[in-house]
Parts: structure tokens; C-alpha cells; sequence
């Protein structure tokens, strides 16, 4: 396994060296492959400040050159190197200011976790609010979601419960309304982002809602296994927290599913 995304990496950078002429195809295979090296705890940014200066010195789309930008903070937010990582959302960020592209800007929300993160709660709830206005504006409702996410968890850690209410409400009605687009695969994204901020916040009850919405998305996409674990995981959370309606929904949902196993 490590020999070949050794060789995976290889090949990559040699296809960066040679000028390889589709430059998405290509930027699309690197970002995959340092999200993947990024989640088995490899956070090296060889690979990925390789593509941003291949985007530079090619003349290469802007809005890959951001995403790229925006890939690599995440490598220094799993590092806990949070200066470097907002150091280079800023830097994205200015890029995407410059070339207008207002579409982009959404995917900011980065930002607002690097403060909440350093404490400062202020910039924090302002970069959330900003990257929520935008959000709306371009109708991205996973983005949205995961702002009124990124807004409850600083509310609930300010000690404003009704406004964290509030925003944990609208967000999980988001993914709803995705589902309903039939955007099963956004919505399921959208959740991902909630579980993580749930797990951040140590909210139990919340971290059984997105595991239970988990575990419908994936009925939905006719993923029995993995819907049976995720409402497992749910179950064993409402149970953890005592919550007598939450585990009454997760074992009619279980049930639901062991139903579909069977046919």
C-alpha cells in the first residue's frame, strides 16, 4: 500500500513537471490524492504547492488555483499549524477578491473555524455570518448548513443557547431541502460537516441527529451496512444522553432497514 501511493505521487509530480495539458483532469487527481494522504495522517504539501506553481507558471484557471490554496490550509489545519492555514485563506481569498469571482467566496468558511479555534469568537461568528450572506446569495445550500452549524457552535460556546438553537434548527433543515433536489450526495457532505462540528462542540444529542440523518441519506442510496452502522452509532448516543425519543427513532428507522436487508 505505501509503495503505491509512493508511486501515485510520483507519477503526479511528474505529470506536473511535463506541462501536462488538461489541467483540471489533472489538478482534480491531485486534490483526491492529498485528501487522501491527509486523512491517513501524511500532511506533507510537497504535492500541492507543486500544483499551485504549476497553475501559476501555466496560466491556470483561477478558481483551481483557489481550491488548491483553500486544500492546502487544510493540511496546515490537521497540522495545527493555524497561522499558515489562515496565512493561506487569506491568500485564496484575496485571489478570489481580485479576479471577482463571487461564486467562489462561499467556500470561505474555513476561516471562521481558525478563529473559533484561537478563541477569537468575534472574527469567528463574523466570518461565519459573512460566508453565510454568500452562501444564500449563490443558493449553496450545503454551504449554508454548514454555516449555521459553524454560528451554533460558537453560540452554544458563548452560552447563547436560544441563538445556537436557532441556527442548529435552520441548518438541519438544509440537508432536508437538498434531499428534496435530490442531492443526496450534498446532503450527505452536509451532515458529514455537522457531525465534525457536533464532535467538536461535544454535543452528544447532536452527534445522534447527524449519525441518524446519516443513516437515512444512506437507506436513501440503498447502503444498507453503512446505514445500519450509522444509526447504531446514533442509538448508542441518544442512549449515552438519555434521550428516550431519540433512541425511539433510531430503532424504528433500524428497523426500517433490517426490513430492506431482508428483501
Amino acid at each position: 500500500m505505501v509503495l503505491e501511493v509512493n508511486n501515485t505521487k510520483a507519477i503526479l509530480l511528474g505529470l506536473l513537471e511535463s506541462n501536462y495539458e488538461n489541467h483540471q483532469k489533472l489538478i482534480n487527481a491531485i486534490l483526491s490524492f492529498t485528501e487522501l494522504h491527509r486523512n491517513i495522517g501524511d500532511l506533507s504539501d510537497k504535492l500541492i504547492a507543486k500544483a499551485v506553481q504549476f497553475l501559476q507558471e501555466n496560466h491556470g484557471s483561477t478558481s483551481l488555483m483557489i481550491t488548491c490554496i483553500q486544500k492546502w490550509a487544510s493540511l496546515y489545519v490537521y497540522a495545527d499549524d493555524l497561522n499558515n492555514a489562515k496565512e493561506k485563506l487569506q491568500e485564496a481569498e484575496r485571489l478570489c477578491s481580485s479576479s471577482g469571482g463571487n461564486t467562489i467566496l462561499p467556500k470561505f468558511k474555513g476561516m471562521g473555524t481558525i478563529h473559533f479555534s484561537q478563541g477569537a469568537h468575534n472574527e469567528a461568528e463574523a466570518s461565519f455570518q459573512r460566508a453565510l450572506r454568500l452562501c444564500e446569495a449563490s443558493n449553496d445550500y450545503l454551504g449554508q448548513g454548514e454555516g449555521h452549524y459553524g454560528l451554533g457552535g460558537i453560540y452554544l460556546h458563548l452560552g447563547k443557547y436560544t441563538e445556537a438553537e436557532a441556527s442548529y434548527h435552520k441548518a438541519s433543515h438544509l440537508p432536508e431541502h437538498i434531499c428534496t433536489l435530490g442531492k443526496l450526495n450534498e446532503a450527505e457532505a452536509s451532515y458529514q460537516q455537522a457531525l465534525e462540528i457536533d464532535k467538536a462542540g461535544n454535543n452528544v444529542i447532536g452527534q445522534g441527529n447527524d449519525y441518524a440523518r446519516l443513516g437515512d441519506i444512506y437507506l436513501r442510496q440503498n447502503k444498507l451496512t453503512e446505514a445500519i452502522s450509522a444509526l447504531q452509532s446514533a442509538l448508542d448516543l441518544h442512549k449515552l444522553a438519555n434521550n428516550i425519543l431519540g433512541q425511539g427513532a433510531c430503532y424504528s428507522s433500524l428497523g426500517s432497514t433490517y426490513l430492506e436487508q431482508h428483501n
